[in-house]
């Protein structure tokens, strides 16, 4: 790992995008907020996801950290009716900059499109970042 904390930061966002772009729809863009001492935490902008009602579907919340070590603390905001994180204390622990987050929706879900779902990621000495992505509950077959 370089020793610069941007060529730091510029490799793992690199490598951020680069993973995602295996996936079928890729993160968006990437929020961030500062702190003292020049910590920087950035949140990147989860995938559209799309669930089918009376099943799951996983999404992929990266974060990066800057000046900083230790656990990121998640939390979604908005689910649609319905909708559930299986996750009750979501934390991406220290050297870990993924969590793969379990939506449920119930099998008498409404069906919604590109329901705003936001994410808050919490880091230390009051460091929140927010970004949100657009989900969709398909009715059941």
């Amino acid at each position: 790992m370089p020793r610069h904390p941007r060529a730091a930061f510029a490799l793992v966002l690199g490598l951020a995008i680069w993973l995602s772009a295996g996936c079928a729809s890729s993160a968006g863009e990437a929020e961030f907020a500062t702190g003292l001492g020049g910590t920087r935490l950035t949140l990147l902008e989860p995938a559209p996801q799309t669930v089918p009602a009376g099943d799951s579907e996983r999404v992929a919340v990266v974060v990066l950290r800057e000046r900083f070590r230790g656990p990121v603390r998640l939390e979604l905001h908005g689910l649609p009716r319905g909708v559930t994180a299986e996750e009750r204390d979501a934390v991406i622990p220290d050297g870990r900059d993924v969590l793969e987050l379990t939506l449920r929706a119930a099998a008498d879900a409404p069906p919604v499109v590109a329901h705003p779902v936001e994410v808050r990621a919490f880091g230390p000495r009051g460091l929140e970042v927010r970004t949100s992505f657009p989900l969709t509950v398909r009715a059941r077959d």
